[in-house]
């Protein structure tokens, strides 16, 4: 996915669909947001409009109110740890 970046150099447009295949299919659906932003920028370098829309709308699930900020994590998974650490914030104080 990154295999320019390190380089310096522009691999050809076949590596970089080979390499943007074979990310996508072990990428997990609740990968780091920052995951699915490359996805849309190797689509867009593609040509591939409706992929890379389809992946800018993927990262877009893991923003954060009030102020759309996009987590590395996703919200669930944000969501979970804030809700046990309330839980154990309030074990802690005796709340029941």
């Amino acid at each position: 996915m990154l295999i320019g970046y390190p380089l310096d150099k522009e691999p050809n447009l076949t590596i970089r669909k080979n390499d943007l295949d074979l990310y996508e299919a072990v990428t997990t659906s609740n990968g780091p947001a920052m995951t699915w932003s490359m996805f849309c920028v190797g689509h867009l370098e593609l040509g591939s409009v409706d992929l890379a829309a389809k992946m800018f709308n993927r990262q877009l699930l893991q923003s954060t109110q009030p102020f759309q900020v996009v987590a590395m994590s996703s919200v669930a998974d944000t969501l979970t740890r804030d809700i046990r650490r309330d839980v154990s914030l309030m074990a802690a104080e005796g709340v029941e």
